[in-house]
């Protein structure tokens, strides 16, 4: 009569837990293992019944591949799953089974899957040069534009269909893709809203899914005094303050 307790199953070169940037390919890799003698001795196992492999839900689950000398790897690409807006993290787990042998423990272990990251530069609406040191001067009681680029910073990827707005002490408003230059979005401030004379500061969002959101980036604008002119001159004419009665 065989003893099925002595006919045990494991498996061994567990993998740990993994950090990935979302896109990139996941490998995970076991080693599935027989023992006929209560866990004594150990041998590969090339052909179990079913090596499976689950991230996060059933919804991704699918068949472990044997390579030789029981290795069993199965591979996803992150791009399946969501990254959030910074990073999410998955448990993995990691089963098999075979006739004859008592099951393995499963495998648990975690995989981050971090957002792509990104940066944020402002740029002139007609020339597309950036503001040196997030800073620009206007007149007061005018509308103008400004343009801003939302990149990935690993290969200088324009990031389209994001969601973009920006918030000042006068108001706040969405940032929309801008209709000539691709890849840019675009707003326009109306200067006469605020007072003269002053400094004030801009915090621009920027938001999409898989990609690293920024918050609150500061950029500022300085809105002068209109230049007047008297006489038809812009020189300074000093008048008497003296009245005659």
């Amino acid at each position: 009569q065989i003893d099925i307790s002595q006919y045990k199953s494991q498996f061994a070169n567990v993998p740990g837990d993994f950090f990935i940037t979302w896109g990139e390919n996941m490998t995970f890799t076991v080693n599935y293992t027989i023992s006929e003698d209560n866990g004594v001795s150990w041998n590969y196992l090339n052909n179990p019944d079913m090596v499976t492999c689950i991230v996060g839900s059933y919804n991704s689950k699918i068949m472990a591949k044997g390579v030789g000398n029981g290795i069993f790897t199965a591979t996803f690409n992150s791009s399946v799953f969501s990254a959030g807006y910074g990073s999410e993290l998955y448990w993995v787990e990691i089963s098999g089974t075979k006739l004859g042998y008592i099951d393995p423990d499963p495998v648990y272990f975690s995989v981050t899957i971090n957002a792509l990251p990104t940066a944020l530069s402002i740029h002139d609406y007609e020339t597309l040069t950036i503001h040196p040191n997030n800073l620009t001067y206007e007149y007061w009681n005018e509308l103008f534009n400004l343009t801003v680029q939302y990149q990935e910073t690993s290969g200088s990827m324009d990031i389209s269909d994001a969601s973009l707005s920006y918030d000042w002490l006068y108001g706040s408003g969405t940032i929309n893709p801008d209709p000539i230059n691709d890849g840019y979005y675009t707003f326009t401030i109306n200067t006469s809203v605020a007072p003269a004379g002053g400094q004030y500061q801009f915090e621009i969002t920027a938001t999409k899914e898989n990609y690293t959101q920024i918050q609150d980036f500061d950029f500022d604008i300085i809105i002068k005094p209109r230049p007047t002119r008297l006489n038809g001159s812009a020189n300074i004419i000093y008048l008497s303050t003296d009245v005659l009665l």
